[in-house]
């Protein structure tokens, strides 16, 4: 049988109806699947798998007069994939019972992937996947823009270690954990940050790979650095400078992993 790659289209459906709501869905099996299912998903057929970056193959048998049907969790941003090796229908419902447009998952929350046969009895082999979140520049500005936000709170009380975790991975996470980091001496020695201000002024550029990119930018900051005997002037005051920070996918999240300063 032909394989059948299948990605979310639009189109203009609503059917099944679970923990008594109507969920519009799509279909995107064949040309002549119906534009809405025509049974109804019980709950009690539906069961909740957990997806990644691995494909995972759901195999059954499909028939016009019964749905079947997986929950996922996924993220806002991530995308979906679907592949069959059969003629079979599917649906795929939001959290909010949105339509969804593409392949990108439009909110956090669990989904739900209705399957049916067209026609006769169908053994099928399903191919999900969640793939990563698309890198864009909008989505690495607002990262870094977390960042600066986070700083008052990571390099001063309460030294949070959690935004840590959230914003970084690689090279600038263990640099931070170590027993050697910054926030380690920030500690040792009673020392820490304040941050009258933080502004970044321009973009200057963007550039995504796939599984890591970089953001160029000019920035402003208004920091001081506290010490037992006050204010260092030396690492205080008004700063213009611009950094390159490079970003990486962490199991689906884009984190910071790395950045340095640039003429």
């Amino acid at each position: 049988m032909k394989n059948l790659i299948l990605y979310l289209t639009m189109l203009t459906i609503y059917g099944c109806n679970l923990s008594g709501g109507s969920y519009p869905s799509y279909s995107s099996a064949s040309s002549s699947c119906p534009t809405k299912p025509t049974v109804t998903l019980s709950e009690n057929d539906v069961q909740e798998i957990l997806l990644n970056e691995q494909p995972l193959t759901k195999s059954g048998y499909a028939i016009p007069s019964k749905a079947t049907g997986y929950k996922f969790a996924a993220k806002s941003g991530e995308r979906i994939s679907l592949s069959s090796n059969n003629n079979i229908c599917t649906w795929v419902y939001s959290p909010d019972n949105e339509i969804i447009s593409g392949d990108k998952l439009p909110k956090t929350g669990k989904y739900i992937i209705q399957v049916s046969a067209l026609k006769d009895k169908q053994k099928f082999d399903l191919k999900i996947k969640l793939l990563d979140i698309v890198l864009t520049q909008d989505l690495a500005l607002e990262i870094i823009k977390k960042w600066y936000k986070a700083k008052p709170l990571i390099f001063a009380p309460p030294f949070d270690t959690a935004l840590v975790e959230q914003l970084t991975t690689g090279k600038l996470y263990s640099e931070l954990s170590n027993s050697d980091s910054s926030l380690s001496w920030l500690k040792k020695y009673n020392s820490y940050y304040t941050y009258n201000k933080s502004e970044i002024i321009n973009v200057i550029n963007f550039y995504n790979s796939g599984k890591q990119g970089y953001i160029k930018l000019r920035v402003f900051e208004e920091l001081y650095l506290h010490t037992p005997k006050g204010i260092n002037q030396e690492n205080s005051g008004e700063f213009r400078n611009s950094y390159i920070y490079y970003l990486n996918s962490d199991n689906g999240v884009w984190k910071i992993s790395s950045y340095e300063k640039i003429p």
